[in-house]
This record gives structure tokens, sequence and C-alpha cells, in this order.
């Protein structure tokens, strides 16, 4: 394994936004990350958070990458619905944020060292990470045992961790309700539902049939596009215990939700926001379990 990274690499670049076959190429001569590279980046798109900017570099590493996850999310910056808070700074850049490498430049890192494997998830926006070099931070990194999990394994759980956290919420017994129960979190958090116990699991996604069949195996989904929930006679009669809304879909609808909810104090609500002041507000919260998404916040009543 070659621990000196070279000038050049191979990437993916995006050029512009639009058709995913029409605007993504593979290019032989992108210059390689650096850690000082990342600084002047930051500095340019957020000049107002200087003292973020100062720990985030402090926080940076270059690894050699193995294997790349896309996620949802990849989905929406290829599209360019989230510019303005997701970037790109500028075109062309380098898609996907999850991935798996091997340490060449642990930075200021005191935990991981040069040879370390280890998987990381995007911070703000997914980019950087499919090509030969990528540039990852500390704060959303953990060293990954090649013996018992796959490159390819792990950095697809990056993206899926934050399913581990919410599903902390969800006790035996309960009736659960997931709000975009389709995405990358989304079908994780339908399986850890059921092992936690949850005795009814009803999804929402433009998928419906997907979440009915193995290994999701929710008792009920919705298409939101074709039915409102909120209208349903069935789950005003039978309400839910918890509701996770991965989708941002329920915080203007607080007031229709409570129609669908169990009046009793264990009810509750968590909503999970993909913002930039997420991240910056629960940065020193990252390790709290194995891979934690610096860009989620779990609000509950």
């Amino acid at each position: 394994m070659i621990l000196q990274p070279p000038k050049l690499m191979k990437a993916a670049q995006v050029k512009h936004y639009g058709d995913i076959d029409e605007m993504v190429s593979v290019e032989d001569s992108v210059i390689v990350p650096s850690l000082e590279d990342e600084l002047i980046i930051k500095e340019k798109i957020s000049p107002a958070f200087k003292s973020i900017i100062k720990k985030d570099r402090e926080t940076h590493m270059i690894i050699k990458t193995l294997a790349v996850s896309l996620a949802p999310g990849d989905n929406r910056v290829l599209s360019g619905r989230t510019r303005y808070l997701q970037g790109p700074p500028s075109l062309p850049y380098v898609p996907g944020g999850d991935c798996c490498g091997v340490v060449v430049d642990p930075g200021n890192s005191t935990y991981f060292h040069k040879g370390d494997v280890v998987a990381a998830r995007f911070t703000v926006a997914p980019r950087r990470a499919m090509a030969e070099y990528a540039s990852v931070s500390s704060s959303v990194c953990e060293k990954v045992d090649t013996k018992k999990i796959t490159p390819e394994e792990a950095a697809a759980l990056a993206s899926a961790s934050p399913a581990v956290v919410l599903s902390e919420r969800i006790r035996p017994n309960e009736r659960v309700l997931i709000l975009g129960a389709g995405g990358g979190v989304g079908s994780h958090l339908c399986q850890l539902a059921r092992m936690k116990g949850a005795s009814y699991i009803c999804g929402l996604s433009r998928e419906p049939q997907r979440l009915l069949d193995a290994p999701l195996s929710c008792d009920d989904a919705i298409d939101y596009t074709q039915e409102n929930i909120y209208e349903s006679k069935k789950y005003q009669q039978e309400p839910f215990d918890t509701i996770i809304d991965l989708a941002c879909g329920g915080g203007h609808n607080w007031w229709k939700i409570a129609v669908i909810s169990c009046p009793r104090s264990s009810n509750q609500l968590v909503r999970v926001v993909d913002t930039l002041l997420s991240h910056l507000t629960h940065h020193t919260l990252m390790r709290v379990a194995f891979f934690i998404s610096s860009v989620y916040s779990s609000l509950s009543r």
C-alpha cells in the first residue's frame, strides 16, 4: 500500500448539473487534496466561521480510498437542488462523501495514524470521496477492523449510522411511523425498529412496495404522493407511539401529527434536520457512536 500520495490522481468529476450519465466523467490528472487546500476552500465558503474552520483544519486527514458508498444526499447534491446549502463552491468537483480508506496523512490527529484503515462520512456535503485520495474529517471517522468488515461494508455503514442512534428512541411494543423510510437511514431504521421490539411499523415512501418486502418488512407502507396519512381514519383510530421524521416533512404539520399520535406521555416526534447549523452546533458530539453524522440533529417532544 502506497502511503505517500502523488501529485495527481484519477477521480470522478462533476462538471455541471443535469443527467448523471452526461455530467460525471473520470479524469486522470486531478490534483491530490492536501490539508492546506482544505483550509483555503473553507475560508472562501464560510469566512464568518473562522473559529470553526480552524478547528476543522485540525481534524482533517488524507486517505487513500478503498471504497465509496453513495446515498440519497449524493443525489441531492448532484441534482443541484441543495447547491446553496451544500455547494459545491465551484465546478468541477469530486462527488461522493461516505468512504473507507487508508490514512496517508493524519494531520494533527493523535488517535489516527498512517496506515490505519478508516471509514468516514461526509460533514456538510457529500464531496471529494470518489477519487484515489480523499480528504476526510476525523470527527466523523472511525477505525475499521478489516478482519471483521470489508471496505465496501464500512463505507456503506457510514451513511446508515444515524439509524442506530434514532432506534434508541423506540421501545418494545410501540407503534412506529417513519417518514422518509425509503432512504439510506430509513431503510436501516425499519429493520432496527423491529429488532427493538416495535409491534407495528408503517413507512412513508414513493416506493411503498419496497418497504413491505424483506428485509424491511414494514406492516404497512404508504405512497405519500398518493395518500395523506394525516387524514387516515385508520391511524386516527390506531395512532402511533413514536413518529420519526427523516424527510423534514412533519415540522409544518405538527398539528396534523397530533391527530395520529397516541395521547400519552411516552409519545414522541423525532425530527431529523440536515443543515449546516446542526453541523456547527453538534461538532463536538460526532463520535457518540460509530460514524455519527454531524449533519443530523434530533428534536423530540
